[in-house]
């Protein structure tokens, strides 16, 4: 093949619809997502949703970069591990489908991307605390997937940040309201993760990664941070309640969905099998959307509502 033909071969091969998706892929667009919901989350809080939707925007598309940017680089350091479980060795790096070169370049790309628009746009502590979540996400949590079971307690911190992000996006200090809400998106991970962790135990195990499922036989530890965790969420959501930004609706709301999501970690905890771990990490993935809704939507609306008439 001529040095031409290689040319126009590369160039086909970079605009083909089938690489775009193997790009998007390294991003966890999943991930991603939530990541930008927990954001708009944290600056609707912090401005009772009185604040400006282009900031709103920049923030949003600011933080994804560097979100997305952070998958690629855990694509990259995993790409070695993810060759030897059945669940991911199908992903772009493993498979050759791209180069890695490739995924430095997107990798890199999106996360100056990210300073830049926070950075210039936003404001620099925005930047740096999207930095600093970057920081534990790629260089301390993914090592210590190889190292310690406890991993899931380091990765649940920048799992937690961007709450705080969009806080600071809108130029408001950081309180307890801002940490409570920290706290929730903190506590909600070792449920979430902990059933995935048990339903691929065995992938986990195979692969050499630490999850705490696939070293805990007794199921004691998985089911004791799994129900504190659960249990702890009470409080929290009670202390948000306390600031005075939400009232009635917020307080009955997260009860109730607090308590069904107690209720299934229960079952997960002491009937541990793959029917309620998948019915646990359900629950999961409908608790957090459901509790930030409903605070959104009474701090936003009901209680100044409520307080702009008396």
């Amino acid at each position: 093949m001529s040095t031409a033909e290689a040319l126009v071969h590369e160039v086909r091969r970079a605009l083909s619809l089938a690489h775009w998706a193997d790009y998007l892929e390294l991003t966890k667009p999943r991930i991603v997502t939530l990541v930008i919901l927990t954001v708009m989350v944290g600056s609707f809080a912090a401005t009772g949703g009185a604040l400006s939707p282009l900031l709103l925007f920049v923030t949003m598309f600011g933080v994804g970069a560097v979100a997305a940017s952070a998958s690629v680089f855990n694509h990259i350091w995993e790409r070695k591990l993810d060759r030897l479980m059945p669940r991911t060795a199908g992903r772009p790096l493993p498979t050759g489908r791209l180069r890695l070169m490739e995924a430095y370049a997107l990798g890199i790309g999106l996360g100056v991307l990210g300073w830049i628009v926070l950075s210039e746009w936003v404001n620099l502590f925005t930047a740096e605390l999207a930095l600093l979540s970057w920081c534990l996400y790629v260089l301390v949590y993914t090592p210590l997937k190889k190292v310690t079971v406890w991993n899931t307690f380091v990765g649940a911190f920048p799992g937690a940040l961007p709450v705080l992000i969009g806080w600071v996006a809108t130029g408001r200090p950081i309180n307890l309201e801002a940490i409570a809400l920290f706290m929730v998106v903190f506590l909600w991970q070792f449920p979430h993760f902990f059933s995935i962790a048990w339903l691929c135990k065995q992938d986990y195990f195979q692969a050499g990664i630490k999850m705490l499922p696939s070293y805990d036989p007794s199921h004691r530890w998985t089911a004791g941070m799994t129900l504190f965790s659960c249990l702890l969420l009470f409080p929290i959501n009670g202390m948000l309640v306390a600031q005075g930004n939400t009232g009635l609706f917020f307080l009955v709301t997260s009860f109730l969905l607090n308590c069904i999501f107690l209720k299934y970690s229960w079952v997960f905890s002491y009937q541990p099998a793959e029917k309620t771990a998948r019915g646990l990490l359900r629950c999961s993935l409908l608790y957090l959307p459901l509790v930030f809704m409903s605070y959104v939507i009474d701090c936003t609306l009901i209680t100044p509502f409520f307080v702009s008439g008396n």
